[in-house]
């Protein structure tokens, strides 16, 4: 009888075997009770609630508490010459407390001015449009005189969809009144909900920039515990690349939106056009929006005016342009200072994407998340073809012979464009 002999790979398939049995467990698992998973998962979500607002409103506000903390410093030398602890404790808490008082300063701006100038605006279009409508039937009615045959198909087509809305009217809107009232009392509830959230986040908003360098460095204490020192130096440097691509898009694209909103009410109060602060914050919210957030916004509000006066929408129209000229030429590049890298092409595929899966919001964040990816995906490349000691440099690969090993006296690891 031959005797079995042991080797060390049938140890590492066995557990391999193993790791991949447990994982295909593990998944058919999650996807058989994915209802109840998905529901712990936004449990955990509504509970943590506070905590991400105090996170989000931390890492807003933290370069604006840095940029005051810098400028007070040397006030702080000078009120404690002997005790740089004094000094640099008055400079961080003078530099929060004016950071707060600037933000509770723009909310104050918010809630006593642009919310009631907003609800005035839109009180003023709900009243004004029945005007408009049969201002436009009239317009439409005079225009196929001329032709009958088309006037009787658009009159029958209106005629279906003013039944089939009549009937949805009745069939759904009526039908459900109870769950439509249940969901305003939700909502209602949902708004207190969303104040007391953001009042506990903005107190814990405050311990995390107080101390933010104290949370860094255990974070990296943990870190270092865990992993060799190369690989902890590779993930901070990856989360500084994420902070400047992410975070310095998401400050700079609210910082530029504000500024085209502001500009563009001063414009229209100066040429006393209809609906300012409406089409202003129209403008302003969709200008965030990379590529087609302009085009998002100009398009309702130059029909707003329109119904109002056809020539001040023509030069709100040209001034739409020149502002978004200045934007992508002037003020956009100065502010962002180029914090994607990525070309036309993928700008738009991340917007397409993001917005067709998280709406707005995937619209706004899916330009910088996909800077993200794509970066890390450049990275990883890159690795793989200095591995082999290939050219990295994107240049290298449009010939039409393949690339072979990288020629001499070029760097394997050069990065690609």
């Amino acid at each position: 009888m031959k005797r079995f002999k042991w080797d060390k790979k049938y140890l590492y398939w066995g557990m391999t075997a193993f790791v991949v049995i447990l994982c295909s467990i593990a998944a058919f698992t999650a996807m058989s009770n994915w209802g109840r998973i998905s529901g712990f998962i936004g449990q955990i979500f509504r509970i943590l609630q506070p905590v991400i607002s105090g996170l989000i409103i931390a890492y807003l506000l933290t370069p604006v508490v840095g940029f005051f903390e810098r400028g007070l410093r040397g006030f702080g030398h000078r009120v404690f010459p002997k005790n740089n602890r004094r000094a640099w404790l008055t400079a961080r808490i003078l530099g929060m407390l004016l950071t707060f008082l600037l933000a509770l300063l723009l909310i104050a701006v918010l809630l006593t001015w642009l919310l009631p100038e907003l609800y005035r605006s839109a009180e003023f279009l709900v009243g004004r449009m029945p005007d408009y409508v049969t201002g436009m039937i009239t317009f439409i009615g005079e225009a196929l005189e001329s032709m009958p045959d088309l006037e009787d198909i658009i009159t029958n087509t209106l005629g279906d969809i003013g039944s089939a809305f009549s009937q949805w009217i009745q069939d759904v809107m009526m039908a459900n009144i109870e769950t439509v009232i249940s969901g305003i009392s939700s909502g209602v509830f949902g708004v207190f909900r969303s104040i007391y959230n953001f009042l506990v986040g903005l107190v814990f908003s405050i311990y995390l920039i107080y101390n933010r360098e104290l949370f860094a460095a255990q974070f990296k204490k943990i870190l270092y515990s865990l992993m060799k020192q190369e690989r902890v130096k590779s993930l901070l440097g990856g989360a500084a690349f994420v902070d400047r691509s992410f975070g310095g898009f998401l400050r700079g694209k609210i910082l530029d939106s504000a500024i085209i909103g502001v500009i563009c009410f001063i414009f229209m109060l100066i040429f006393r056009m209809p609906y300012s602060p409406l089409i202003s914050v129209i403008i302003g919210v969709t200008n965030i929006i990379p590529f087609f957030g302009p085009f998002i916004g100009a398009i309702p509000s130059a029909f707003l005016i329109f119904m109002e006066s056809p020539l001040q929408c023509l030069f709100f129209v040209i001034f739409i342009i020149l502002l978004q000229q200045i934007d992508g030429n002037i003020l956009g590049p100065r502010i962002l200072s180029n914090t994607t890298g990525l070309n036309g092409f993928w700008v738009m595929f991340s917007i397409i994407v993001g917005g067709g899966l998280f709406g707005f919001w995937g619209m706004f964040l899916g330009v910088p998340a996909f800077t993200v990816i794509y970066a890390a995906v450049k990275h990883v490349i890159a690795r793989l073809l200095a591995r082999r000691s290939m050219a990295t440099d994107t240049a290298a690969y449009m010939a039409d012979d393949p690339p072979g090993d990288a020629p001499p006296g070029a760097e394997p690891g050069k990065k690609s464009e």
